[in-house]
C-alpha cells in the first residue's frame, strides 16, 4: 500500500513548502515545512519511513530543496511531489539504478577537476552495473579508495585556494564567492534533475510492467 502523503500533498498544493528551514509558519499563520518535514510534523531524514523512500534519498532531499537555484525550485517541488506519489511501484533494483544514475551525475560535475581520473573509473563501473555487468566488491573497494585519495587531494587544494583568496582583495574574494555559489546551485540543479529523471524512467517502466 502506498505511504499516506495526504499532508505532504496538501502542503505542496497550498504552496506551503519552504527552503532553508524545517518547519515554520507563513504570514497567515499556516504551517510551512521543507520537503521532508511536510510528510509529517517533526520528520527528519533519519526518521523517514523506509516504505516511503530509501534512506539515501531522504538524506539528499533537503539539499534538493535548499541548494538548487531559486528559478527552478517551484517546478522542482511539483516534479518531486508527482514522483513521490507514484514511486511506491519501485523495488530495490529500481532504486539501486536511480542511486547509480544520481551518483553518476554528481561525478560528471566533479570530472573536470579530477586530476587522478578516479571519477572516470567510478563512472565506468556505474555504467557497467547499469548495463548488467555488476562489478565485484573488490573492484568497488579499489574505486572507493581512489576516490577518497582524490577527495583528500581536492580538500588540500581547496584549502590552498582559500588561503590565496584570503590574501586577495576583498572585492575579488566576494566575486569568487558569488561565482562559487552560482556554480554550486547549478550543480545541485543538475543532480536533482538527474535523480528525478531516473525516478521517472523507473516509474514509467514499472507501471508499464517492464
Amino acid at each position: 500500500m502506498p505511504f499516506d502523503l495526504t499532508r505532504f500533498n496538501q502542503f505542496v498544493a497550498e504552496g506551503r513548502i519552504v527552503r532553508n528551514v524545517w518547519e515554520s509558519h507563513d504570514d497567515d499563520g499556516r504551517e510551512t515545512a521543507c520537503l521532508i518535514a511536510a510528510i509529517a510534523p517533526g520528520m527528519r531524514p533519519s526518521k523517514c519511513p523506509a516504505d516511503l523512500m530509501p534512506g539515501w534519498l531522504a538524506t539528499i532531499t533537503p539539499s534538493f530543496d535548499d541548494k538548487g537555484s531559486l528559478a527552478v525550485w517551484p517546478a522542482m517541488i511539483q516534479r518531486y511531489a508527482a514522483a513521490a506519489n507514484r514511486w511506491h511501484v519501485l523495488g530495490e533494483a529500481a532504486w539501486r539504478r536511480v542511486l547509480l544514475k544520481t551518483l553518476r551525475a554528481s561525478l560528471e560535475i566533479a570530472l573536470p577537476h579530477d586530476k587522478s581520473q578516479s571519477c572516470s573509473s567510478v563512472i565506468a563501473m556505474i555504467d557497467r552495473e547499469i548495463g548488467g555487468d555488476i562489478p565485484t566488491r573488490d573492484e568497488w573497494a579499489a574505486a572507493e579508495a581512489a576516490a577518497e585519495a582524490e577527495a583528500a587531494r581536492a580538500a588540500r587544494a581547496a584549502a590552498r585556494a582559500a588561503a590565496r583568496a584570503a590574501r586577495a582583495a576583498a572585492e575579488a574574494a566576494w566575486a569568487a564567492a558569488r561565482a562559487a555559489a552560482r556554480a554550486a546551485r547549478a550543480a545541485w540543479d543538475k543532480i536533482t534533475d538527474a535523480c528525478l529523471s531516473a525516478i521517472e524512467v523507473e516509474i514509467a517502466a514499472a507501471e508499464a510492467g517492464r
